[in-house]
């Protein structure tokens, strides 16, 4: 966009052409991060329409990426200009008559646009989901995450942050770590290229050692903060934060662990289960109950997202010792977790791959983990539910019924017959008079007879050489 001194008409004509393009488009075809920055001053320009037309524009660009990810790129807005875009931000339906449609499509989307046609086209009830799916599947490329600066933080701590950090004043270090935590608030992406080490360091330090709460609590605020921004470039640092923080949950404290925890979640994306088997395996062994029932608690959302690609059979047999071990602990909330964990590994990989490992458990403690394993919910790699795919509620109901009542079996011929189900016939059985026995014959063999495939002319050709001829009259 091109923004000319005094040229308030120029900057009116290009915003509102943007704003076309965002609605006609959508975020996927029109690059968002671009034209944001040049927008933004726009909201100051002393022609009243050029700054209504960037308003709206922002409004547009609200629809289709959310207040997620708009919000941390307009964050130095004035605050009189960030309130009047929050109020036109709060009037918006997205999930009804605000939902952003993509209208125009480039070549390249010819498919897409011809897939959304035969949608609206269609007449189904479930039309209109079908078209949210569509539009679902225009953006599902947009990453939010892409679309911030990258800041490096290094550069924007205080020259004195390294000593605070270390003084013996807890409020001087709690000073300069809530600093970093509003740095890294405002800048959710850090730099992934800048070398962290002595930040993280000094970081780890504060959890393993310090002994002030609110102290602990900041820094592993800041720690989640760092992995979450950093991503995969966290993975030289994941191991060892993650070590420090399993063993601080001997701090017993609701509000630490809870922190705590989340740096764990945060910190695992960057790892995998094989890098952490040699700390988790060592803290399973930990002397305070606690460290062990959290540190099983973690592994089990860690489980949960794992498939037998990320957690193959050498890594399952790490594991499995411990966890089966501490299964037959004292403490209770030991015990349950270390079931809860070994349920979600028999949901994540099947009975095969669990059962072989745990003949020597008694009845009751195997049931325990089945009972967990029902219960269990698979993640993705988000955290998020997994989808349960394909099912019978997909399945038109007379199909789906003729599936659950009946067993398909093959003939050496290759034709197909469908039995009953033994349940089935029990059932009518109840509901009905008791048939004879000669009667229940004729009613099987009727059943054969309909399910057999209509007789080709080869078939009744040799059924007639098998039938008996009449004697010949002398």
């Amino acid at each position: 966009m091109a923004i000319r001194p005094n040229g308030a008409s120029t900057a009116n004509w290009s915003s509102g052409d943007e704003r076309f393009l965002a609605r006609e488009f959508g975020s996927k075809v029109l690059p968002i991060k671009p034209f944001l920055k040049q927008v933004i001053p726009l909201l100051e320009d002393r022609d009243k329409t050029v700054r209504d037309e960037a308003k709206l524009l922002l409004v547009e660009v609200y629809k289709w990426i959310g207040k997620q990810t708009i919000m941390p790129m307009i964050q130095n807005v004035k605050p009189i200009q960030m309130q009047e875009l929050q109020t036109e931000f709060d009037k918006l339906d997205l999930n009804g008559a605000d939902k952003p449609r993509q209208t125009r499509f480039l070549r390249s989307q010819q498919d897409l646009k011809q897939k959304m046609e035969q949608t609206q086209a269609s007449t189904t009830v479930s039309s209109s989901v079908a078209i949210d799916d569509v539009n679902v599947e225009m953006q599902e490329d947009l990453d939010p995450f892409e679309m911030l600066e990258s800041v490096n933080i290094l550069d924007r701590l205080a020259k004195d942050f390294f000593d605070k950090i270390e003084s013996k004043q807890w409020k001087e270090r709690k000073e300069v770590l809530d600093d970093l935590l509003t740095l890294l608030t405002q800048n959710p992406k850090p730099t992934p290229e800048v070398d962290y080490f002595e930040l993280i360091k000094a970081l780890k330090k504060i959890i393993s050692k310090d002994s002030n709460i609110p102290v602990v609590l900041v820094t592993a605020k800041c720690l989640t903060a760092l992995a979450k921004g950093l991503k995969k470039a966290f993975k030289t640092h994941a191991v060892g934060v993650l070590e420090v923080c399993l063993d601080r949950f001997r701090e017993k404290k609701t509000n630490v662990i809870e922190a705590l925890r989340e740096t764990c979640e945060a910190s695992y994306p960057a790892t995998n289960l094989d890098q952490l088997s040699e700390v988790a395996i060592a803290v399973l062994a930990h002397k305070t109950p606690i460290v062990r029932q959290c540190t099983h608690q973690f592994l089990t959302k860690c489980f949960a997202m794992a498939t037998q690609t990320t957690l193959p059979k050498k890594v399952l047999k790490i594991y499995l010792p411990a966890l089966i071990k501490n299964t037959g602990e004292a403490d209770a909330g030991v015990r349950d977790s270390a079931f809860e964990s070994l349920g979600m590994l028999w949901k994540c990989l099947g009975e095969k791959h669990i059962l072989p490992h745990v003949t020597d458990l008694d009845e009751l403690k195997l049931n325990k983990i089945k009972e967990y394993a029902e219960k269990a919910v698979l993640l993705n790699s988000r955290g998020e539910p997994r989808s349960s795919g394909t099912s019978t509620a997909a399945v038109p109901k007379s199909v789906a019924s003729s599936i659950n009542t009946a067993t398909m079996t093959k003939k050496p011929g290759g034709a197909t017959i469908v039995k009953p189900d033994v349940t089935a016939d029990k059932d009518e059985e109840s509901t009905s008079p008791a048939p004879t026995t000669k009667s229940t014959t004729v009613t099987k063999k009727k059943t054969t007879t309909t399910s057999k495939p209509p007789a080709t002319t080869n078939e009744l050709a040799e059924e007639k050489k098998r039938e008996p001829r009449p004697p010949k009259v002398n």
